[in-house]
């Protein structure tokens, strides 16, 4: 399907770049790079790249360059014209311009701590004390932005929206997270007696406190791992950060041997609610 739209895609938005008024021009660019990178970022990962895979990638870089052609080329122009004849705006889109920044600038701030979360959360996989972890995070967040509004505007407003936006991920990790891989295995079990392992650890979560964001495994493979038990034999599924969710299945068959924990009713019933 994509095929098919390549063209009208790609001539639609070069004959955007280049006929769209330059103070639109490249607020319409950042604001379609930060979408793209904030889609590869959520994008789940494809394992198995065939043919397929590889010809949409090489189609998308192609789109992209003619873009970029068409962005550069009208760059040069604006910067030629403007030293020529000066700068000339519109009358009347200068409030519209403050506020789309203003919004602009924000997101960046937004996807900058959704990068600093997602890296922590590689840096901190596998420690204890999960909920201090991210209560250092809520605070220091929570600090920022408080700074960045006292200090004053412009730029600082990306620092508040950085600084909110780690706030509330903070959070989302320590109080949503956990409840999300206790309502996944649960749903799947159903009554049979299931148990979650994680995999770094080589065990099962000994409290609920290891299954936050920051400190819930994140073993390249498979991060954690649900064993349900049935009169045919146990099953595997995989945890998910990018579905949030565990999902049908292992892609190492041989570790349904391996797996460090034994199904039984209400596994997360078992568990304490944070480390001694």
């Amino acid at each position: 399907m994509f095929h098919i739209l390549f063209h009208p895609i790609t001539l639609a938005g070069s004959a955007l770049f280049a006929c769209l008024p330059w103070r639109w021009t490249w607020r319409v660019a950042v604001t379609m790079l930060l979408a793209l990178l904030l889609a590869f970022r959520l994008e789940p990962p494809y394992h198995d790249p065939g043919i397929g895979y590889v010809l949409a990638l090489a189609i998308m870089a192609v789109v992209l360059a003619a873009w970029s052609a068409a962005l550069a080329a009208r760059g040069v122009y604006e910067l030629w014209r403007r030293t020529r004849h000066g700068p000339r705006l519109a009358r009347g889109d200068a409030p519209v311009l403050r506020w789309f920044d203003r919004a602009l600038i924000a997101g960046y701030g937004a996807f900058a701590a959704f990068l600093v979360f997602l890296a922590l959360g590689w840096v901190a996989e596998g420690a204890g004390h999960g909920y201090l972890w991210h209560a250092v995070l809520f605070v220091a967040g929570l600090g920022a932005a408080l700074a960045a509004i006292r200090l004053g505007r412009g730029p600082l407003r990306s620092l508040t929206a950085f600084g909110l936006a780690l706030a509330a991920l903070s959070v989302w990790g320590a109080v949503v997270f956990p409840g999300l891989v206790r309502a996944s295995a649960e749903t799947i079990a159903g009554d049979a007696p299931y148990c979650v392992a994680l995999m770094n650890r080589g065990r099962p979560p000994a409290s609920a406190e290891e299954l936050t964001f920051l400190t819930m495994d994140k073993a390249f493979g498979h991060h954690a791992i649900l064993l349900v038990g049935t009169p045919e034999g146990p099953t595997g599924h995989h945890w998910s950060y990018h579905f949030r969710a565990f999902r049908t299945g292992l892609r190492n068959p041989s570790l349904d041997e391996a797996i460090p924990c034994i199904p039984h009713a209400r596994f997360f019933e078992t568990l304490r609610p944070a480390a001694d």
